[in-house]
């Protein structure tokens, strides 16, 4: 998954909306289940708490917070 990886990702040109897979294709994150999401957000917590310096961390940021906000409307 690039999002995990050191390629430099834009958040100008990332939709946020769709979460990436590993095989390339994207999921809707509004489609998704609770459960996927939140273990997306879990990855997320990972990888933001590991590498803090990591030039994809505002991506990451930006990612969990679309993904809480998809989770508190479910609620």
């Amino acid at each position: 998954m690039t999002i995990f990886s050191n390629q430099v990702l834009h958040a100008e040109s990332i939709d946020f909306s769709k979460w990436p897979t590993i095989n390339g294709d994207s999921i809707v994150l509004e489609n998704a289940r609770s459960e996927y999401l939140e273990k997306c957000l879990e990855l997320l917590n990972y990888y933001m708490n590991r590498y803090v310096s990591h030039v994809n961390y505002p991506v990451w940021e930006q990612y969990a917070d679309v993904v809480e906000d998809i989770l508190a409307s479910r609620e």
